[in-house]
């Protein structure tokens, strides 16, 4: 499994009060690269990406919630491929 996307590194904060999505990278991700795949030639300004982290934190959460995924991850430390199974966003690896 490859994916192919262009490197953006950022510092997030997913522990916040607001975003509460501690183990939630991989969803971040999902959301993230959906973002920048959706809008090309922008790079995200502080308030954009604070909201995709308290978005892709959402989806976190309600990923835990679910009882399939909670037994195969109960460290909610979800994979990508998971996360893309969820479809949290029309996301695929080519």
């Amino acid at each position: 499994m490859k994916l192919q996307t262009q490197i953006f590194f950022a510092s997030i904060d997913q522990r916040s009060e607001r975003a509460s999505g501690e183990s939630a990278c991989t969803t971040l991700v999902a959301v993230i690269a959906d973002w920048f795949h959706c809008n090309p030639e922008d790079m995200p300004i502080k308030s954009q990406l604070d909201s995709l982290i308290c978005e892709g934190s959402m989806q976190w959460r309600d990923l835990s919630e679910n009882e399939t995924y909670r037994e195969r991850f109960p460290d909610k430390h979800f994979d990508l491929e998971t996360v893309l199974e969820a479809k949290v966003r029309p996301l695929s690896v080519v």
